[in-house]
């Protein structure tokens, strides 16, 4: 069974999210497999989202730790990164996250119409709130954020 929860493209490579199995899936601009990176440990992690910085380290949300967890480069190995619940962010209503070309991310938390910016380190830099109706995708462009919603 395969569950994909998420996708994206960096690069020329591309990346399923699959939340079944808890892993990612990568495949090459001709959707020609490469890889898998399992991403389980002594207890099961399910992992809802998942972003890449720069540096090819892959980022995942689990709502059930309410936490993010951050890869070691293009492998299986991964650490907590941000528990969000001691960020202040208790909620279970965060629709998207992604990284800019600082390293920087948002969270976007679409029940409070709310993003999360963070450094590169995780430390919240800054809280902006959005006047947009059912918020579901941040995109990074040239250094802005563009929200998109579900219609």
């Amino acid at each position: 069974m395969f569950d994909p929860v998420d996708l994206l493209s960096n690069q020329l490579d591309n990346y399923i999210l699959d939340g079944t199995k808890s892993e990612i899936t990568r495949f090459d601009n001709e959707l020609n497999f490469v890889q898998t990176f399992s991403l389980q440990k002594d207890e099961p992690i399910s992992p809802q989202l998942f972003s890449i910085d720069s540096r090819q380290n892959f980022y995942f949300y689990s709502l059930e730790t309410n936490s993010i967890y951050k890869t070691r480069s293009l492998s299986s190995q991964f650490d907590l990164f941000l528990d969000l619940l001691d960020a202040g962010i208790n909620n279970e209503c965060i629709s998207d996250f992604e990284f800019n070309y600082k390293d920087q991310f948002v969270l976007l938390v679409d029940c409070l119409s709310e993003l999360y910016l963070f450094s590169r380190s995780g430390k919240l830099i800054r809280r902006f709130g959005i006047k947009i109706d059912d918020p579901i995708k941040i995109i990074e462009i040239e250094g802005s954020w563009l929200i998109l919603n579900k219609d």
